[in-house]
């Protein structure tokens, strides 16, 4: 099989390696985060922009009991399905006589923070929002550069020295918030996370039409604000979305399996219980639903996988930028005329660690999302995209210290890193 035509079929070659979104269209729904947001429309009564809802099984049910007014939506950092046994849902122990959903979706590609949860806050895939992974190249700004940090790659520049370049975050998303789609409708939108990243660039993006950002230094302080926030309006229709990250980050010290990883999920879904949902007065839950969804979940890293950019001469003086995308999910550009003495390396190197797609290709085969896509789309990915098998990282200079600090990541396609959890319950 040639290399063209076994690219074209990666997801049915390595079923149980390369997992596709399903954004859904006009005509079908999606199974993906970036179908929650037309979801909670559906559960609201309007009709958003953007990807279609999920599937009436994971939302429909939710309205058994009348109309909803208020949903709560908690996004818990790299909480994968994977954490926890096939069918089983916390939530059957929260209130085991409401009406509740217990599905599983995927993330989006790459299956990493910043473009998850630029998908969960606009309803649409990468391809259209525009924000495609950890590290974009800027042809503008002459870098590459770190969008949770807002800075040319992380051991270089100051954390925002993109916004000082002249990024503008409340433009940079090429879709509507959450926020700015639902105040026509008259309900509020409150988002909720950590006190340390409120003011972040990544925040000013998602927070667009916000009626309140809150910081919260601990989960049960966020909870509290949450709670508090229903019993004060509960007359008003309103959405509250809380991120919280913590799963995330022990996975990446410990690895997704680590016992800590587990007690800590196990943790995060008893406070959630505990401190909000048991505190809240009957008044206070009328016509409210709760969802719990995750961004991604992680797999654990070989370091003997690794294809480390620094110890292979033909692929150095092959690429031309160093550190696009991220090491699950690389972006390759490519030194003009390089292109197939590039291809066939690492083809002939690398095979049970990287396949290489075309980024034109990337695109059309649907994996970043479907058209329309976002201006900048295209430039996003480079010439080539990498598409990592379980366990493999592609490490460029930049990411040399990750293979000592991280045991877990995300970016990739694997199950592990794509299946998320999404769980619901009126309350």
């Amino acid at each position: 099989m040639g290399f063209n035509n076994q690219m074209n079929r990666l997801d049915q070659l390595y079923p149980q390696e390369f997992i596709r979104p399903q954004y859904g269209d006009a005509e079908r729904p999606g199974h993906t985060i970036a179908n929650i947001p037309a979801t909670i429309g559906r559960l609201f009564g309007v009709t958003l922009e953007g990807l279609p809802s999920l599937p009436d099984s994971h939302w429909r049910p939710l309205l058994a009991e009348g109309p909803v007014e208020r949903v709560v939506l908690l996004i818990l950092d790299a909480m994968g399905r994977n954490l926890f046994p096939p069918q089983a849902t916390p939530l059957t122990q929260w209130l085991p006589d409401r009406p509740q959903v217990n599905e599983t979706i995927t993330s989006v590609v790459p299956s990493t923070t910043v473009n998850a949860l630029s998908s969960v806050w606009t309803g649409s895939a990468p391809a259209q929002h525009g924000l495609m992974g950890i590290r974009l190249h800027f042809p503008e700004y002459g870098m590459v550069a770190n969008m949770l940090k807002m800075s040319p790659n992380a051991t270089r520049g100051g954390k925002g020295a993109l916004l000082q370049a002249g990024l503008d975050p409340e433009r940079f998303l090429a879709r509507p918030s959450l926020g700015q789609q639902l105040r026509p409708f008259g309900i509020e939108t409150h988002s909720f996370k950590p006190l340390e990243i409120i003011n972040s660039g990544l925040s000013q993006m998602h927070d667009r039409g916000c009626h309140s950002v809150s910081g919260s230094m601990s989960l049960a302080d966020m909870l509290w604000q949450i709670g508090d926030l229903l019993t004060r309006e509960r007359h008003k229709p309103l959405l509250a979305v809380g991120y919280w990250p913590t799963v995330d980050s022990l996975s990446h010290r410990y690895g997704p399996g680590h016992p800590a990883v587990m007690m800590e999920a196990s943790v995060l879904l008893a406070q959630i219980n505990e401190m909000l949902v048991q505190t809240l007065s009957p008044a206070a839950r009328q016509k409210t639903v709760i969802l719990v969804a995750a961004d991604h979940g992680q797999i654990d890293i070989d370091p003997a996988k690794a294809i480390d950019l620094q110890t292979h001469q033909p692929l150095r003086e092959g690429i031309l930028l160093d550190g696009a995308g991220e090491p699950r999910k690389p972006y390759l550009y490519v030194r003009q005329g390089k292109l197939d003495k590039l291809k066939r390396y690492v083809a002939e190197h690398f095979a049970e660690q990287m396949f290489l797609l075309s980024a034109e290709q990337a695109l059309q085969e649907g994996w970043f999302g479907p058209p329309p896509f976002g201006e900048q789309a295209a430039g996003r990915l480079g010439d080539l995209v990498g598409f990592m098998r379980p366990n493999s990282t592609f490490i460029p200079r930049v990411d040399r210290h990750l293979l000592k600090k991280m045991v877990g990541m995300h970016g990739g396609l694997s199950p592990a890193e794509m299946f998320v959890p999404f769980w619901g319950m009126t309350l």
